[in-house]
């Protein structure tokens, strides 16, 4: 594994657990991460989905923290950019786009052959790949359950970033795929009706919402910064 440093210089200062790794902010994620593992102590979800209703809720970089607090914890982590249309985990990480997803869902690359690394142990890292014309197509593709089958055999945790629900498809196909859904919202600025509904579209799709996660709450309000509502009951 290569060395962090080398790495790190290239990161958004929005991957808060590395650059402020004792801050109520980090730690937040650290909760979050804690309440998933314990969802199901037997069986804790393995492939969790992190969508929103729209877009710039702040989704991809929670699951970037989310992906990176998993692996501290010696969790053989996968993140994926589900993201078709608008990607940006190979941005906040600092790395090159291509190949990745679509180049594995379309046939022309394997799987661990697009594997990137970003100097973490334990984390490994699938972009997006080269914007397709089909998204949707070759999300709900055979090619692409199959491809989740296989690394779930590989990984102890897999992380999707999808794309947001009321905007496209994408993100309600993945649902189904996944054993969890976390649904990111923006603090006082995501209207309450766009929560329901999204809501309310993946419970008609049967996502297991695990809860919600939210985002950029005013610090000068509250005493935290991300909050996580563990919505689902807990399974015994």
């Amino acid at each position: 594994m290569s060395n962090l440093e080398e790495y790190i210089p290239y990161f958004d200062k929005k991957v808060i657990v590395l650059f402020d790794p004792l801050s109520p902010e980090a730690e937040s994620y650290r909760s979050l991460r804690t309440n998933i593992l314990r969802y199901n102590l037997d069986r804790p979800p393995k492939v969790l989905l992190l969508t929103s209703a729209h877009p710039e809720e702040g989704k991809s970089i929670t699951s970037v923290n989310l992906a990176i607090v998993m692996a501290e914890i010696g969790k053989k982590t996968l993140l994926v950019d589900c993201d078709l249309r608008r990607p940006s985990v190979h941005g906040i990480l600092g790395m090159d786009k291509t190949p990745g997803l679509s180049e594995v869902l379309y046939g022309t690359e394997e799987w661990d052959r697009v594997l990137k690394s970003c100097g973490i142990e334990n984390l490994y890292i699938i972009t997006s790949g080269t914007i397709p014309q089909n998204p949707s197509e070759i999300i709900g593709s055979d090619k692409a359950r199959a491809f989740l089958e296989e690394v779930k055999n590989v990984f102890d945790v897999i992380i999707l970033d999808a794309p947001c629900i009321l905007a496209v498809t994408d993100g309600l196909i993945l649902s189904s795929l996944a054993d969890g859904v976390l649904n990111v919202i923006m603090a006082e600025k995501t209207p309450r009706e766009a929560v329901m509904r999204t809501i309310s579209m993946l419970k008609d799709v049967k996502g297991k919402i695990l809860g919600i996660v939210f985002n950029k709450v005013n610090l000068r309000r509250s005493h935290y910064y991300y909050y996580y509502y563990y919505g689902a009951r807990k399974k015994k």
